[in-house]
């Protein structure tokens, strides 16, 4: 929004951007952007980017799954392939739900990633207690809280007058590759009768 007011925070829309480049660039082509529960901006922002990228590529499909984060993967994940939808890869909004993902995917027989690469985001700390270590987007927190202190050390020797514009400061992301991506080797090889 228009909000007057200073803000720190990360690049959601151009790490959408960058993780579909990235899966493209493995060979991916039936992509699912993991939502999980709708309405989060952060999520959103990056659903945007991704669908952003996504559309450059005509032979490329970016799908998304909403459901309840608690127990709904594995029927969003059967929904999907009922259409006919068989992607290769995963984009999950956050790590908890890339968590979820690969361990629906492993239970219903899936090698991950052979059959299909799995993207998180946070680079939380499960992210390499899980086998395969999860790729993921990390979010440079440190960096965001030492700028914010910055900006906040600043504005208190200078405060902001009315009229002057208020700053948003954006800390770039980056992907940190692990074991659960991989390229594209063919489509995924468990049977639809079988999810």
């Amino acid at each position: 929004a228009l909000e007057q007011i200073d803000h720190v925070g990360g690049t959601d829309h151009e790490a959408g951007q960058a993780v579909v480049e990235y899966l493209v660039g493995l060979g991916h082509r039936s992509i699912v952007y993991v939502y999980g529960m709708p309405g989060l901006r952060g999520r959103q922002e990056r659903h945007y980017g991704a669908r952003e990228i996504a559309e450059r590529y005509p032979d490329v499909a970016l799908h998304v799954m909403q459901f309840d984060e608690e127990n709904g993967f594995s029927a969003a994940f059967r929904a999907l392939v009922e259409k006919g939808i068989r992607p290769t890869a995963f984009f999950c909004a956050h790590d908890g739900l890339a968590l979820t993902v690969v361990s629906e995917l492993l239970g219903l027989g899936y090698r991950i990633p052979d059959d299909i690469s799995v993207v998180g985001f946070g680079d939380y700390s499960p992210a390499t207690q899980i086998s395969p270590a999860l790729t993921t987007v990390r979010m440079e927190g440190q960096e965001c809280g030492a700028v914010g202190l910055r900006l906040l050390l600043e504005r208190i020797e200078n405060p902001r007058l009315p009229g002057m514009p208020a700053r948003r400061i954006m800390i770039a992301s980056r992907i940190i590759e692990r074991r659960s991506a991989g390229p594209c080797k063919a489509v995924a090889s468990v049977d639809a009768a079988e999810v």
